[in-house]
């Protein structure tokens, strides 16, 4: 499922030179979706915290975690 196809994008200048390019990765619809739903579930669950699997400096990404 993690399988892609890179498909290299112009950011700007010449189309000559590599550097010109970055890669975008085209992957399948039901990956997506079945990745939403884990991280959904592995947020709305408490999972991370429940089994203590982040340690208390990891929470600039926590929604509505506060630093006591």
């Amino acid at each position: 499922m993690k399988k892609a196809i890179i498909v290299p994008v112009l950011k700007k200048g010449t189309t000559s030179n590599v550097v010109n390019y970055r890669p975008i990765l085209l992957t399948c619809v039901a990956s997506k979706i079945i990745e939403r739903v884990i991280v959904k579930c592995i947020y709305e669950y408490d999972h991370l915290q429940n089994n203590h699997l982040l340690c208390e400096i990891q929470h600039s990404f926590m929604t509505g975690y506060k630093l006591a």
